[in-house]
């Protein structure tokens, strides 16, 4: 079953759009974008899978967040150590399970069923 993923990029500092990302992530299921820079991803790869492919068409500095809403699982790039950190503290709030630590959720789909 495809997993309900949310995207979000945020072009950096250079100022280049996210648009590159679409392409990325249309080959990795149903995509549709929402705003500029979200889109919503129906895929059966998880967060940690879809984040180097979006990310390798983006700048060096570009952020990512993506998010499993099917499998509270969670992916990110480039946003910064604080918020990371406020992401792992505060993810197992109101019965979500806990990221892993040092992951963002399971690599593998094998992985994903151990969760």
């Amino acid at each position: 079953m495809a997993s309900s993923i949310s995207v979000c990029c945020h072009a950096g500092e250079t100022g280049k759009d996210c648009s590159q990302a679409e392409a990325a992530l249309r080959a990795l299921g149903e995509a549709r974008r929402i705003f500029p820079c979200y889109w919503y991803l129906q895929s059966n790869f998880s967060p940690s899978e879809v984040s180097p492919r979006a990310s390798g068409t983006l700048d060096r500095e570009a952020s990512l967040f993506i998010i499993d809403a099917t499998n509270h699982e969670a992916a990110w790039k480039n946003i910064g150590s604080e918020a990371a950190e406020f992401i792992k503290t505060n993810w197992s709030q109101d019965g979500v399970p806990s990221l892993r630590t040092g992951a963002v959720g399971p690599k593998s789909k094998s992985d994903r069923r151990q969760a």
